[in-house]
């Protein structure tokens, strides 16, 4: 019971030194001033650009860039279609009439052909030719004294390697590996009586002019060298010669 009235008296006693702030001192301090907090407006959200329709057969960026590659520079005129694509693909084909000024056993002979195929980076070309005499050369005459004349005809693979080039002239490497056959005529009637068949290699030079865009001279000079299969006609030197070749190739160039 003594224990329970030292707690009400603890209780209800105020201590004289509480620091406290009543209705009084907030009187003397004067009127409070009231801060309205205003907030800042949101930020709208940046709006995408609308995507633009892409419409049925416009080109790609792709293409696009390559047609503008395929301008022609300012101040140039532009470019007929049928000169080709700029820049040149990388893989392209040429052909087109062969005429070659050779010698056959010490005499002039003239043949004519085609050659035609694929050159890669403008630097290397790969193809194949075929040659046929013009003008059968005379060949003296048969152990019974009537006149005989010879005719020849061969084909092969062709390379050619540039070197060095300009803007308009390419110098080249270049040579045949193939073979062929020669044959010994009637002159009044054609007919052929004695054959053989050869080998031939004839390694030279080129001079490559471009005359247009699609349109080039090819002038070269080399060597036939043939070998035969041993015969009653001329030999295997008397069939080689120098040549002199000239071809007007059609391609991209």
């Amino acid at each position: 019971m003594i224990v329970g009235v030292s707690l009400s008296l603890f209780v209800l006693a105020a201590p004289e030194d509480r620091d406290y702030v009543g209705a009084e001192a907030v009187e003397a301090a004067g009127p409070i001033e009231v801060v309205e907090v205003v907030e800042a407006p949101a930020k709208p959200a940046p709006r995408e650009a609308p995507a633009k329709p892409v419409m049925p057969g416009a080109p790609s960026p792709g293409r696009a860039a390559r047609t503008a590659l395929e301008r022609p520079p300012p101040g140039e005129p532009p470019r007929p279609k049928w000169w080709g694509s700029y820049p040149r693909p990388k893989l392209t084909g040429f052909g087109g009439p062969v005429l070659q000024l050779t010698g056959l056993t010490r005499s002039f002979a003239a043949m004519v052909g085609l050659a035609g195929g694929l050159t890669i980076r403008q630097r290397v070309s790969l193809g194949a030719t075929a040659l046929w005499l013009l003008n059968p050369v005379a060949a003296g005459r048969t152990e019974v004294g009537a006149e005989q004349r010879l005719n020849v005809n061969f084909g092969g693979l062709l390379l050619a390697v540039v070197v060095a080039r300009t803007k308009r002239v390419d110098f080249t490497i270049e040579g045949i590996v193939g073979g062929g056959g020669a044959c010994l005529q009637n002159p009044k009637t054609g007919s052929c009586y004695a054959r053989t068949a050869m080998f031939v290699g004839q390694p030279g030079v080129g001079l490559h002019v471009r005359l247009a865009p699609v349109v080039r001279l090819a002038l070269g000079l080399g060597y036939r060298l043939v070998a035969a299969k041993a015969w009653a006609g001329p030999s295997s030197l008397q069939l080689g010669a120098p040549v002199g070749n000239v071809m007007l190739e059609f391609g991209l160039f």
